[in-house]
């Protein structure tokens, strides 16, 4: 038989067969098997496969028409399920229907997925408890979560549900339609639901079923992926066989987003990757306004033949703006070959945020100039920095090594210089090297994954000198420091000073110098608790030894005043007395424009400007800036830091004219040179989002705090003023954005937290108190505002609590400021 005459044959036999039953079915095989017995095999073969994966979807001569119509369910929708009271119906599948209800308690709306009465056989119930199964097993935000899953009576029967998180918003590709979404936006979104994905396969699970309509976006932009009734469940990276079948004609479309393994009818072949390919068929679908083959006008075998031989059409010819890296990540996500497609879901999810960041694709061929191109385009800061860190090495080297040439009246020490040195170089250079090619492998590596690299394989190197250890631990935390990376920088400063004291006694200057780094570690931190008695013992340690104009006891000195306002707000007066002094001394001992007294001067600013704004302190921050310019250059981080305080202040003290052109002037330098995760950033966006709350743009403010906030509370204690003015900040945009709930939520993690800590000063406690009670009356919570009202402390938040209480009775919520 001809190869294109065989295929014709298979083809209406399979379709006469798909739309029989029983009986009528078997009669079909019969008169296939009468004409070829191969011919038959393989019509049956293609009717177990569609049984087990629903594969008949998207246009197969109406057979999904015929299946659906065979499936209708005409039963009344139920007034409860269990505890949950069922509000409406949502959808209907070929397995169930989806109600919206609301849960008795606790009280919360949700989504109940009820078997269909008529579909109830025993292989759809072991389909319904996989789900349930796979379900389960996944706690992630970009998944729709299980809460319950049961039996109960239902209209006098006892029928099968699952309770899950309700997902309320559009499906994927509506949600790109209604809102016009950018490809920067589409690549924002995907790359949280590989995420999600991401997880499920970690914990075994591969959903099979990846396509628009399986994820929901709420309006936050937040993605939830739903329907894994089809899943199969994984053991350590292998499939165990446990494959649930999947009704036919439930699954709508699922063709034209399967790979070409998971249509071969090879089980074995499936397997993390297929839920990547899907993914990429998304990708493209929502990137071109078009499938990335199209499927629904094809017959099931030209369907899965298209799928498996012809390439989709390059996304730079459907949309020029998408050639380069959109195109080679998508083009990666959709390859036929397993082997060069992303291995994993994470790695498509890495791979889209180095885009989203100007990094490097590991899509693209990793040429020399491609990667400086990037790299170039992407930040200087990180070029700046790692040319920093290179003089910090070349410096740090020739330290070491003149140290020993003049360490001659003692043989046996020059001979242990001489080869700390050779150590410190060795470390130095495997640093250096983790940036390069042959390392690498052709990946870029930024200046943070420099570090990392280095600070793993510092771990590794058991055979280093203990002082070569301690000197690297140093250069790693002033690497760190630059980038703020502040618990980073506390990690490798502490582990230098345990070094030293351990090797060289408490009393070495050594010792002393790195005492004072952790002490500033955590100050910054705003651990001020800790920081304040280091610094006044450091201090007191370093005048007795070192002497009073020693650069480590100016330290110290300058230290001081940061680590007190860092301990307590209610003692900035102190503060600022301290730093004003230690400024002083340092123009007495090094001059006005000597880089130790620029930085004692910013020091003093930053500590002063937390809590306090005058016009004396504006001169002081703008003859801060001048200098900065002068000693460090403009696009210094420094002098950037210097201008959004100076901004900052301006804001306080109503010269917003002059703040506004200060924000502007920094906005791009900051995010170019830093980059969106550095603290001067931050605070950057929160001054910016300040402006566009007052030009009644709570979107745009709110998309500006949201970033301060995750910054502050993955670099801050839950204590600290920095995150706690944060939070609160965040908290009002989004009451501003009518997200009422979320805040209150926030405000009282805090406050509950907060409560019991004996580390915790009684103001701060008053003060995340009054948030959350403002929180509460803003919600229109009324009578739990009143009930914290009477644990405050501070007659003054009492006080003004009375006032928006009363303002909210009067309606006139919007004069409730905090």
């Amino acid at each position: 038989m001809e190869a294109v005459a065989r295929e014709t044959r298979v083809r209406e036999y399979f379709e006469r067969a798909i739309a029989s039953r029983g009986a009528d079915r078997a009669s079909v095989i019969a008169q296939a098997r009468a004409e070829d017995e191969s011919l038959a095999s393989e019509v049956e073969s293609l009717l177990a496969y569609s049984d087990e994966t629903g594969l008949l979807d998207g246009g197969v001569s109406g057979v999904a028409d015929v299946i659906a119509e065979l499936t209708e369910e005409c039963g009344k929708t139920p007034s409860d399920i269990g505890q949950f009271a069922v509000v409406r119906e949502i959808g209907q599948g070929g397995m169930g229907v989806v109600y919206e209800a609301q849960q008795k308690f606790p009280q919360r709306r949700v989504a109940v997925k009820l078997v269909r009465s008529d579909v109830a056989t025993p292989s759809m119930m072991r389909r319904f408890r996989h789900e349930a199964q796979a379900l389960g097993m996944l706690q992630h935000t970009a998944i729709a979560q299980v809460l319950e899953a049961g039996v109960a009576q239902v209209d006098g029967r006892a029928r099968s549900f699952i309770a899950m998180e309700l997902a309320d918003g559009l499906a994927l590709h509506k949600w790109v339609r209604e809102r016009k979404a950018s490809p920067r936006e589409i690549l924002e979104l995907m790359a949280k639901v590989a995420d999600g994905v991401d997880h499920a396969h970690k914990r075994g699970v591969i959903h099979r079923d990846m396509k628009p309509s399986n994820v929901i976006v709420n309006e936050r932009a937040e993605p939830k992926i739903l329907d894994f009734g089809v899943a199969r469940l994984t053991e350590s990276g292998q499939q165990t066989g446990a494959t649930i079948a999947t009704a036919a004609g439930q699954v709508i479309g699922t063709i034209g987003y399967m790979s070409p393994q998971q249509l071969s009818g090879d089980q074995r072949q499936i397997d993390v990757r297929c839920d990547v390919y899907a993914m990429g068929a998304m990708l493209y679908e929502l990137l071109a306004d078009k499938p990335a083959i199209e499927v629904p006008t094809l017959s099931l075998l030209e369907a899965i033949e298209a799928i498996k031989t012809k390439d989709p059409t390059p996304l730079g010819r459907v949309r020029t703006e998408l050639r380069g890296d959109i195109e080679a990540i998508v083009g990666k996500a959709l390859e036929k070959s397993v082997e060069k497609r992303y291995q994993t879901a994470s790695e498509l999810a890495e791979d889209i945020r180095r885009y989203l960041q100007g990094q490097p694709v590991l899509a693209r061929p990793q040429t020399a100039m491609y990667q400086f191109r990037k790299f170039a385009g992407r930040n200087k800061a990180l070029v700046t920095a790692a040319s920093v860190v290179a003089a910090t090495v070349v410096v740090a080297v020739a330290g070491v090594a003149w140290q020993a040439v003049l360490a001659t009246r003692a043989a046996e020490r020059a001979t242990q210089q001489a080869q700390r040195a050779e150590q410190t170089a060795e470390v130095l250079r495997r640093m250096i090297a983790a940036g390069t090619p042959q390392v690498s492998k052709g990946r870029e590596f930024t200046v943070r994954e420099m570090l990392d690299a280095s600070a793993e394989s510092l771990d590794k190197a058991t055979d280093l000198d203990p002082l070569v250890r301690a000197s690297t631990h140093t250069l790693l935390g002033d690497a760190y420091r630059t980038l703020t990376k502040l618990r980073e920088t506390l990690l490798h400063k502490q582990a230098a000073l345990d070094i030293y004291v351990t090797e060289l006694g408490d009393a070495a200057p050594e010792s002393l110098k790195a005492k004072y780094a952790v002490a500033m570690a955590y100050s910054n931190l705003s651990q001020g608790n800790i920081a304040e008695p280091m610094m006044r013992s450091g201090l007191a340690e370093s005048t007795r030894i070192l002497g009073p104009d020693h650069d480590t006891t100016i330290d110290f000195e300058v230290g001081l005043g940061h680590a007190v306002a860092s301990n307590s707000v209610a003692r900035i007066d102190e503060a600022a007395k301290l730093s004003e002094r230690a400024w002083e001394h340092c123009i007495r001992l090094y001059g006005r424009e000597h880089p130790r007294t620029v930085e004692a001067l910013h020091t003093m600013v930053v500590t002063v400007s937390k809590l306090k704004f005058d016009r004396r302190l504006l001169e002081i921050q703008r003859e801060l800036v001048r200098l900065r310019e002068t000693v460090s250059g403009t696009e210094d981080p420094r002098t950037l830091q210097a201008k959004g305080n100076l901004a900052r202040s301006l804001m306080r003290l109503n010269e917003r004219d002059e703040a506004w052109s200060l924000l502007k002037e920094i906005e791009e330098p900051c995010q170019r040179v830093l980059g969106e995760s550095h603290m001067t950033t931050e605070f950057t966006y929160m001054s910016l989002a300040e402006f566009a709350i007052r030009h009644q743009d709570f979107p745009e403010a709110l998309r500006l705090a949201t970033i301060s906030y995750r910054y502050a509370r993955s670099q801050f204690d839950i204590s600290s003023l920095e995150y706690i003015s944060a939070t609160n900040f965040y908290n009002d945009i989004l009451m501003l954005n009518g997200r009422y709930e979320e805040a209150i939520q926030n405000a009282e993690e805090i406050y509950v937290k907060l409560q019991n800590r004996v580390d915790v000063s009684a103001h701060v406690k008053d003060m995340t108190m009054g948030q959350y009670a403002f929180a509460l009356v803003k919600g229109g919570r009324i009578e739990d505002a009143k009930a914290i009202q009477q644990c405050m402390a501070s007659s003054h938040l009492r006080e003004q609590l009375d006032v928006m209480i009363q303002q909210w009775y009067k309606g006139d919520d919007a004069s409730a400021g905090y």
